[in-house]
């Protein structure tokens, strides 16, 4: 009996055991060769410049990327909050917030 066979046949709680094993280990194989293609194209880019003194890796990139991608998701989010807080009525320069229950 395979592996597959025995899962197939096993209980409820070994089944969602091995989807979340299985999910875990199909994540980390595609997590490493992303990283792998991503280090083989950066030094790719960075060999065919003419100033060949300076090299580029794929950490700085990563990190770099990281920090534009974290500024512009707090912009977007203190966008939302204005636009919220400016939705939200004004009574005596407090604002006031009605609950009802239904």
């Amino acid at each position: 009996m395979s592996w597959l066979s025995k899962i197939r046949h096993s209980n409820e709680e070994k089944k969602k055991k091995a989807i979340i094993f299985l999910s875990a280990v199909s994540m980390i194989i595609v997590i490493f060769f992303w990283i792998w293609y991503m280090s083989s194209y950066i030094k790719e880019v960075g060999t065919s410049k003419a100033d060949e003194t300076r090299e580029t890796s794929f950490w700085p990139v990563f990190k770099n990327g990281a920090a534009v991608i974290g500024q512009s998701i707090k912009y977007k989010f203190s966008e939302l909050t204005s636009d919220l807080y400016s939705k939200i009525p004004k009574i005596g320069g407090e604002r006031i917030i009605n609950i009802q229950n239904q």
